[in-house]
């Protein structure tokens, strides 16, 4: 990315995360792992996918400019085999390529027995 040491561009990467951290937690409750974000690539775009699903401008900017960080030519995860859609479809050449979103299906209630039994915190809010 432009010459940018390693250093300069994680010290960016790492404000960004803390910014997009806190707003994604005001706007839809979503906690994220900044640590983990910094060394893997699918979960840094994962995250980056979700935030950029949000319609909040600034983390839709937030969001461009981390793929940019993260995925950028000299970025990085520059060398990794996972590449941001958004990034894919610009290499790529000017045939629109429409974006799917999962189908997610409402889970089944539990039981009030299961919940009574099951005193681990796994799967749910603390």
């Amino acid at each position: 990315m432009n010459g940018q040491s390693i250093e300069l561009l994680e010290s960016q990467a790492f404000g960004l995360m803390g910014r997009l951290h806190v707003l994604l937690r005001r706007e839809i409750g979503r906690v994220t792992d900044i640590k983990y974000m910094s060394t893997n690539p699918e979960y840094c775009l994962h995250v980056l996918e979700l935030a950029g699903s949000v319609n909040n401008p600034d983390l839709q900017a937030m969001c461009h400019k981390l793929e940019d960080i993260y995925f950028g030519d000299g970025g990085l995860f520059a060398d990794s085999a996972v590449k941001p859609r958004r990034m894919m479809v610009a290499v790529s050449s000017r045939v629109s390529i429409p974006m799917e979103h999962p189908v997610i299906e409402a889970p089944e209630p539990e039981s009030e027995v299961s919940l009574e039994s099951d005193q681990h915190y796994v799967g749910r809010l603390r």
